[in-house]
């Protein structure tokens, strides 16, 4: 009788996040756009059917004799049911209604974060106490196995590992569009281009425009790469049925989701900000930890970002 009430419960709950919300797929106002699901969805936490139960096919190398599954999506939190859930589709991002974290009467998602805030995900304040890390991976996520401690946060070593140290890093990965959302292309080890498709690395871009989009190039130096063109995201470009054969092939797809301060959201569908799960350890910087991070002109494998300012997470096991 118990367990019936809870799951009654929970299913209340889950309904409450998806009435009443957002229709224009978060694709106005200020801050830039969002895509797919706007503040939420009218369905439920959905798995995708390329995945089992929220990790797709791929394998990904992120550090030696180590492999890993990434998430359908980029994990999303419903504060009125206390739901976790992975995005529907790998390039939904939530965008503007970011901006209704904390409201009591949004019963809408939101995807940007604090860092380690997976016991506080609601957390806004950019003088708070972000010291210690909470995995948000230690949740149960309703379309990832709904069991705690199934999921985890990539390290920046192994961040850097994905986009440098494996076999044939350079020509596994590409900045590009799905869907017409903004972001990056990981392939996974045993890669293999599905008939009629093609797929451009951003370090060796190998089509007749080649000069006008430019290439990545590793800065050996500050460790990113950079593309004086500023024209990353032309590199690789798939409408959502292209996108169902890649995924299908085992690629990822993270959206540049923008990233928040405070209450504001900005720079959706220009700037992607992954984070990690190491806080940066140097003397001052304190208050940062590391993250992925990418744009139209560079990608950062390896850099860090303030601990308050919401952004992406993606989550693999």
């Amino acid at each position: 009788m118990k367990k019936l009430f809870y799951l009654m419960f929970a299913a209340l709950a889950f309904m409450a996040c998806n009435n009443n919300e957002p229709s224009d797929n978060g694709k106005s106002g200020s801050g830039g756009s969002g895509s797919g699901e706007g503040g939420g969805s009218s369905s439920s936490a959905v798995i995708n059917p390329r995945s089992n139960n929220g990790a797709m096919p791929g394998l990904f190398t992120v550090d030696n004799g180590k492999q890993v599954h990434f998430s359908q999506g980029n994990l999303q939190y419903c504060a009125s049911s206390r739901t976790w859930r992975f995005a529907t589709n790998q390039w939904d991002t939530i965008g503007i209604y970011n901006e209704q974290i904390g409201k009591t009467e949004y019963t809408g998602w939101i995807d940007l974060f604090g860092w380690g805030t997976g016991n506080a995900p609601v957390t806004t304040d950019v003088n708070g106490d972000y010291s210690s890390f909470s995995e948000w991976g230690e949740n149960p996520i309703a379309n990832g196995g709904n069991a705690a401690g199934l999921w985890r946060t990539l390290s920046n070593t192994e961040w850097r590992h994905l986009f440098r140290s494996r076999s044939n890093a350079e020509e596994l990965f590409g900045l590009g569009s799905v869907n017409g959302i903004n972001g990056i292309i990981i392939l996974p080890d045993d890669w293999r281009l599905p008939s009629g498709l093609t797929f451009n690395p951003s370090t060796k871009i190998k089509t007749q425009d080649q000069e006008q989009l430019g290439i990545l190039v590793w800065n050996e130096n500050n460790e990113y790469y950079e593309n004086s063109l500023d024209k990353n995201y032309e590199h690789n470009i798939y409408s959502a049925a292209q996108w169902v054969l890649m995924e299908e092939a085992g690629a990822i797809f993270l959206p540049a989701g923008g990233k928040r301060i405070g209450t504001s959201a900005s720079s959706v569908n220009s700037l992607g900000v992954y984070w990690a799960s190491a806080p940066v350890t140097w003397s001052g910087y304190e208050d940062y930890s590391f993250s992925m991070n990418f744009h139209d002109s560079g990608l950062f494998p390896h850099t860090y970002t303030d601990k308050y300012k919401g952004s992406s997470v993606r989550l693999v096991k």
